[in-house]
């Protein structure tokens, strides 16, 4: 991971499982120093599905230098209904 690095959070639980599991620590020592339980550890690496970002986030954090920020993005799709149209701009 480098700064800047933007994940989905099927990415971040990725990165936050490669990080447990170097670290050879038992998933109830990383809910320990994080201050939370060893099911919701577990969950978060297990699933992974943004219920527990916030869970994976904070075990990202302890393993390394960074901080995880949410970033809202919204994509500009085209519309696949008969009923669209183009607007010009100009």
């Amino acid at each position: 991971m480098r700064q800047g690095t933007k994940m989905t959070i099927d990415e971040l639980r990725q990165e936050a499982e490669k990080l447990v599991e170097a670290s050879r620590w038992k998933r109830i020592e990383v809910a320990e120093k994080l201050g939370i339980s060893a099911g919701t550890v577990s969950s978060a690496l297990n699933k992974g599905d943004s219920t527990y970002a916030s869970t994976l986030i904070k075990i990202i954090e302890l393993f390394t230098e960074y901080t995880i920020e949410r970033e809202t993005v919204y994509v500009a799709k085209r519309k696949e209904d008969e009923g669209a149209r183009e607007v010009s701009h100009g």
